[in-house]
């Protein structure tokens, strides 16, 4: 569904949704014996304690009513307040509207929620200082690191995001996220106006102290974009003026001087081919040098399960 015709839907029709697609809903939470108890007051407390849900359709058709503890009725409505925030949230992400155009408001549940429903961590704990979060969870299997930087997309009074987590091998992995960058990336226009932000946000975050991604990585990623758009002469100048501009503000964002300056002339070049007026291929060498030299490959995957 569309973003509006979500918004329009009522929360049955999302529960059911949500349960056939396999979010981590509850029992009964799909149907509507647990979301109407309270309101049509279609419960019973039993002297045993159970909780008997008496819904009017079950009633009618002659069917006997599911039985919970309070512990297993609180569950159910928990998950289901906590996957209706987390589509909520996942709409937000997708359709590129930030949490203040929904009047969402970070906090320990709404990280919880986003954390435990998105990513299927476990959290430990949460600590909202006034700049900075800190999260502490559990993970399974490997985790990237564009996982951890969508805890950045809705955190956008903050500026430092710590997340420390526990690998099911007991290995720990702390991440330094610098929320705003991390922002830039999610808002960025474009596959590569999107991947050069990434690879910024990437470089300045932190892995148990070290960059996510090395400078020399940042650039040979940079410089191969940058080679890619202009040496397709079948492309308008006009169609990559735009991302030729983010991959050179990228270099200069890092540090780059001698990256920016090989992007710049590149740049140049290609708007005198596109203006029938060639210059010397010259212009491109730094480039090509800069794509010649050898670094690390890069390994996405943080935690190795």
């Amino acid at each position: 569904m569309g973003f509006e015709e979500t918004q329009a839907t009522n929360v049955s029709s999302l529960a059911r949704v949500a349960n056939e697609q396999g979010w981590a809903i509850g029992p009964y939470v799909s149907g509507t014996a647990v979301r109407n108890a309270f309101g049509h007051r279609d419960f019973r407390v039993r002297d045993d304690g159970m909780v008997e849900l008496l819904s009017a359709r079950r009633r009618a058709e002659g069917r006997s009513p599911p039985v919970m503890t309070l512990d297993e009725l609180c569950d159910a409505v928990l998950s289901l307040v906590e996957a209706c925030g987390v589509m909520d949230m996942a709409f937000a992400l997708v359709t590129g509207r930030s949490v203040d155009d929904q009047e969402l408001h970070a906090s320990p549940f709404l990280v919880r929620t986003v954390v435990a429903g998105t990513l299927g961590w476990e959290v430990v704990d949460t600590d909202f200082g006034d700049t900075d979060v800190v999260v502490e969870a559990r993970c399974r299997g490997p985790v990237k690191l564009a996982a951890v930087g969508t805890l950045a997309s809705f955190l956008t009074g903050y500026t430092r995001l710590i997340v420390r987590l526990h690998a099911e091998h007991g290995g720990t992995y702390e991440f330094d996220i610098p929320i705003p960058q991390f922002n830039s990336w999610s808002r960025a226009e474009g596959e590569v106006g999107k991947s050069a932000a990434f690879q910024v946000a990437c470089h300045l975050a932190r892995v148990n102290g070290e960059p996510a991604m090395t400078a020399a990585q940042v650039r040979k990623a940079l410089a191969m974009q940058a080679a890619q758009l202009l040496e397709n002469l079948t492309v308008s100048f006009a169609e990559i003026k735009a991302d030729l501009a983010s991959l050179r503000n990228a270099a200069k964002e890092i540090g780059d001087e001698e990256l920016r300056k090989a992007i710049a002339s590149g740049i140049g070049w290609r708007a005198n081919v596109a203006a029938d007026n060639p210059t010397e291929v010259a212009s491109l060498q730094a480039l090509l040098d800069i794509l010649g030299q050898e670094v690390e490959p890069l390994n996405e995957w943080i935690t190795e399960g």
